[in-house]
């Protein structure tokens, strides 16, 4: 009998504490409108990417390395996508006519129209090329980490981290930072020096 009255006891404290549970909410703090969403409290996302720029010395020998060469391509990646940098890309195409191929999530950052664009040879090209810009392409399994490049090509590689850089095969010029300002800037560095690259 007195182990039914103990959990009798137990059993009718429970049901209190869960009725009261119900009745009593504990005050919430009004979200700060300056970080949080005004309907619903939660904390922002930032989604836009940061607008860092590569160095202006590395965009210059970029554009030294692009002058000398005879039959570059560039590789458009997953990168351009993250960067939001297909409209300065593109510009950029449009200005050089350098022949241009997709790679990764970087598909569809190349209007299928835009006669650079010409994704049916890349084999013959990477075969052929004696200058790569890599845009936002990693030289991983897709590019037989590196090997579909010609041993004497010389490699421009535009990447948003430097951890990306000269992975699987050494690059001659890096442009490490946000692929869109990478793009403004080598458009910008052409003006000034008065370089026209036609391909």
């Amino acid at each position: 009998p007195v182990m039914i009255k103990i959990a009798t006891f137990f059993l009718i404290a429970m049901m209190i504490v869960a009725l009261a549970s119900r009745w009593v909410r504990p005050t919430r703090k009004p979200p700060q409108l300056g970080r949080f969403c005004t309907n619903c409290g939660r904390p922002r996302i930032g989604t836009a990417p940061p607008r860092i720029s590569p160095e202006r010395d590395e965009v210059r020998r970029a554009i030294e390395l692009l002058e000398r060469a005879k039959r570059p391509m560039l590789m458009a990646g997953t990168s351009v996508k993250w960067s939001r940098a297909s409209a300065a890309m593109c510009r950029f195409i449009q200005e050089t006519h350098i022949p241009s191929y997709t790679n990764g999530m970087g598909r569809g950052t190349i209007p299928p129209e835009m006669p650079a664009f010409m994704n049916r040879s890349r084999r013959e090209a990477l075969q052929q090329t004696d200058c790569v810009v890599l845009a936002g392409t990693l030289l991983d399994f897709r590019m037989r980490f590196g090997q579909t490049i010609p041993a004497d090509a010389k490699i421009i590689q535009l990447e948003m981290d430097a951890i990306l850089i000269g992975q699987n095969r050494g690059t001659d010029v890096s442009l490490v930072g946000n692929l869109a300002c990478g793009f403004e800037l080598l458009s910008e560095e052409m003006k000034n020096q008065g370089v026209r690259l036609d391909f």
